[in-house]
């Protein structure tokens, strides 16, 4: 896994951006447009083994919780539909326990 800091993070609602649908996967958070940081996956086609993983250490890179999120941003395609897949799931059990809005991106 490769993690860019890109700033501190003060408590405010975040966006997690989510892209698994290309060979190389990655998550990264961010406020008003800025992204804080991003950790982009080992290798390719590891999206279902380093997705919970990365988004949980993305988070702790960035002092934030789960609940921290307000927008969940994924990738809907063109690309790999497991990939696709793999974000729509996460996503979802994220807006359901966080309440957070789920944005589907082209």
């Amino acid at each position: 896994m490769k993690l860019r800091l890109m700033t501190d993070r003060k408590a405010q609602p975040i966006a997690l951006a989510v892209e698994t649908s290309g060979r190389a996967g990655s998550v990264a958070a961010g406020i008003d447009g800025k992204m804080l940081a991003e950790i982009t996956f080992s290798g390719a086609l590891k999206h279902s083994a380093e997705l919970f993983t990365s988004t949980e250490k993305l988070l702790q890179q960035i002092n934030a919780k789960i609940q921290d999120v307000q927008h969940i941003y994924i990738a809907a395609g063109p690309g790999s539909f497991t990939g696709v897949r793999i974000a729509v799931t996460m996503a979802k059990m994220l807006a359901f326990t966080t309440k957070a809005s789920i944005v589907a991106v082209n």
